[in-house]
């Protein structure tokens, strides 16, 4: 059910939005809008919503864990322990077991092949819960109110497929004080990115797609050397302005909700150099690999080299 389609423009998106304003209620509005997530989840392979269920209870109780302040480096490390590791077992189980097989012997392989499937949006949705205990274990954020806070945020539909990968301590506080009717300026931000994204989906990149990328690369063996760098080109366009749409679309879905999702992209083939194409390229994924990643391993690294040589 992707977000140009039929099914979600017709059926499911004002079957949603619907419900979610008229409801008074705060939690059963927060449990609209998260059974709304697992329903949307649900619609492209059922079979992965306890793994979903599973990333989500895990981050929430060992988030609880942390909080107690008792060996919260330990806690830590085991929600980057399952988060990572679930994340690791279906992205990369299938290639590093032929990689492993096909050195020995592929008669007698080493490990089974199990021919897992990769589910749709977990490495979104992995790394938007590990947000929670990351946060928690920084002291940026507090504890979700109660579970169904925290599964709506993992859950929330517009961002759980593609991104932008939001921040419990940026977005958490919202979801417990969710506005009572729809502001006309937001009304007007989410037609706007809605419409933009969804323009640039079906209108440039889909005909990009089925005009120029298909066909020449279905012919990329009699592809002379201008044939080629076309393609190469009016690939890297279309993956932008796929990937840039749906982002665009999921702001503005956000803005529908009263929510605000950030920005993910700014124009990324306007960049001078590498740095900079990646500050404008999946703004969220890269700030959260500066932010969780390279920024406590820098800090890190700094103090265990005072430590070692305070004269420096």
């Amino acid at each position: 059910m992707l977000f140009n389609s039929y099914n979600f423009l017709l059926i499911f998106a004002p079957i949603v939005y619907i419900g979610y304003w008229l409801i008074p209620w705060q939690w059963i509005r927060v449990l609209w809008l998260t059974g709304a997530g697992y329903v949307f989840y649900a619609y492209f392979d059922p079979r992965f919503v306890p793994l979903l269920m599973f990333i989500t209870a895990a981050n929430y109780l060992i988030g609880g864990r942390i909080t107690e302040q008792k060996r919260p480096g330990f806690w830590l490390s085991i929600s980057v322990f399952v988060s990572l590791g679930t994340l690791g077992f279906f992205k990369y189980y299938n290639p590093g077991t032929d990689a492993l097989n096909s050195l020995l012997d592929e008669n007698d392989p080493l490990l089974p092949v199990l021919n897992i499937v990769l589910p749709l949006g977990i490495s979104f949705y992995t790394f938007q819960s590990m947000t929670y205990t990351l946060d928690l274990y920084y002291q940026r954020t507090e504890t979700a109110k109660n579970f169904l806070h925290f599964a709506a945020f993992t859950g929330f539909f517009p961002t759980l497929l593609s991104g932008p990968i939001l921040r419990w301590s940026q977005f958490g506080d919202s979801l417990t004080t969710l506005p009572r009717r729809l502001d006309g300026d937001r009304l007007i931000e989410g037609v706007k990115f809605f419409v933009i994204g969804l323009a640039k989906k079906v209108l440039i990149a889909d005909t990009i797609s089925s005009g120029l990328v298909t066909p020449l690369m279905r012919g990329y063996e009699s592809n002379g050397l201008l044939l080629t760098w076309l393609s190469v080109i009016a690939y890297g366009v279309q993956l932008y302005l796929d990937f840039s749409a749906y982002s665009d679309m999921a702001i503005g879905l956000g803005h529908f909700l009263g929510l605000s999702v950030p920005r993910n992209f700014a124009m990324p083939y306007q960049a001078v150099n590498i740095a900079e194409f990646w500050n404008r390229w999946h703004i969220t994924l890269s700030t959260w690999f500066r932010d969780y990643l390279f920024f406590p391993f820098s800090r890190a690294l700094l103090r265990r080299t005072h430590r070692r040589y305070p004269d420096l």
